[in-house]
């Protein structure tokens, strides 16, 4: 089972991805809307995915935080999920491993699959 950390400030988009990603492969562990609550959870929960959005409550954006939790635990993958364009920033950053734009969340369950199995 790929266990899944959810970072993102939206509420109701937080939901959005829990109910695409109901597959009993993939368990959505944990929910942070900030960086800051990201790391602790990362820290705890040891998640095989993070998938972070870029604009966060708190200080960090997500390309911000993606190598702190690189860090903490750097078999965590990351995929990097926006509303935003973010090809070229996502580009320059080598812990992102993944990349979707919101308005391809159908194919959340594919890219985290895809990110394990890589």
């Amino acid at each position: 089972m790929t266990r899944i950390l959810v970072v993102e400030d939206d509420p109701e988009m937080r939901e959005l991805i829990a109910i695409t990603l109901d597959d009993p492969a993939l368990q959505v562990t944990g929910e942070a809307s900030s960086g800051e609550a990201a790391l602790a959870l990362v820290s705890e929960l040891r998640p095989d995915v993070v998938i972070l959005d870029h604009f966060l409550a708190g200080k960090l954006t997500g390309l911000q935080l993606a190598p702190a939790i690189s860090a903490l635990v750097p078999e965590t993958r990351i995929l990097l999920f926006s509303s935003h364009d973010l090809t070229a920033e996502v580009a320059r950053e080598p812990s992102v491993h993944g990349y979707l734009r919101k308005a391809q969340a159908a194919r959340l369950p594919d890219a985290v699959r895809g990110l394990v199995d890589a």
